[in-house]
């Protein structure tokens, strides 16, 4: 399970997306093993993206 505050992205999100983008760049551009990293690092990037607008769109339904 993946807990953080709101507003901010999971830590376990963010240290995927800074390591995996630490050995991408150590691999060849294009090679099997630099485009499984790079997948990794997207996915990554999607999921701070979405927890971070979670938080703005459940704010924006709540009835103050």
């Amino acid at each position: 399970m993946k807990t953080t505050s709101p507003g901010q992205p999971y830590p376990r999100d963010l240290d995927l997306r800074d390591r995996a983008a630490q050995v991408r760049a150590t691999l060849p551009p294009g090679s099997p093993q630099e485009r499984l990293y790079a997948a990794l690092e997207e996915h990554a990037n999607t999921e701070i993206h979405r927890a971070l607008t979670e938080d703005l769109y459940l704010d924006l339904r709540r009835p103050w």
